[in-house]
């Protein structure tokens, strides 16, 4: 299931995102069909920074990410909406992030998804260059709606090759019944400069 997200900045404080996802299913469970193509639906959504307080390598900051999410997966109809509250703290080596909020899903089938979401994200640099960082994730969704309930848990290492590409390679499990059980992700993160000087 390649995943994507991109993230333009737009000004100190202000970013504007694009989450999205395609995957290959089988007919059924027990085989891959490359014929059985589909799409996760998108979240456009703006990232606002309210507030935050920095004293030399330490920091804190609070923020926002809501926007409406776009019917692009299979049989879904009508425009959605996500949000989420965003805590983060740092350190010289340590990034934490803490995030709280709620989405209601494009429907499918006339069955509209909704409920509250939660994760907490962690990133420690392992080395003082600061080119290799252990990463890792707990997050949740508990429905409203009739859906099964999703907590999942990754762990990985992340490896800054230049100051504007990054990899990862990252473990993910699945403890409930709507969770992936399992997998296994690579990830690419460059970053590019559109426009504007490097100051």
């Amino acid at each position: 299931m390649p995943d994507f997200e991109f993230d333009l900045g737009l000004y100190s404080g202000l970013e504007l995102d694009l989450d999205g996802a395609l995957f290959v299913q089988g007919p059924d469970d027990t085989r891959l069909a490359f014929d059985h193509w589909d799409a996760d639906n998108l979240w456009l959504s703006l990232k606002v920074g309210v507030v935050s307080w920095v004293e030399g390598e330490r920091g804190i900051s609070l923020g926002l990410q809501v926007g409406p999410k776009w019917p692009t997966a299979r049989d879904s109809q009508g425009v959605g909406a996500e949000g989420l509250l965003l805590l983060g703290a740092h350190t010289a080596t340590t990034q934490l992030v803490i995030n709280i909020g709620g989405l209601w899903d494009p429907a499918t089938g006339g069955h509209r998804p909704y409920g509250v979401e939660g994760g907490l994200d962690l990133k420690q640099l392992l080395v003082a260059t600061g080119r290799l960082a252990f990463t890792a994730e707990a997050s949740t969704v508990l429905f409203g709606s009739a859906d099964p309930r999703q907590l999942s848990f990754t762990a990985g290492l992340a490896w800054l090759l230049t100051p504007r590409l990054e990899i990862s390679l990252v473990g993910l499990v699945g403890a409930f019944d709507g969770s992936d059980r399992y997998g296994l992700l690579l990830g690419v993160s460059p970053k590019i400069r559109l426009f504007g000087s490097k100051s």
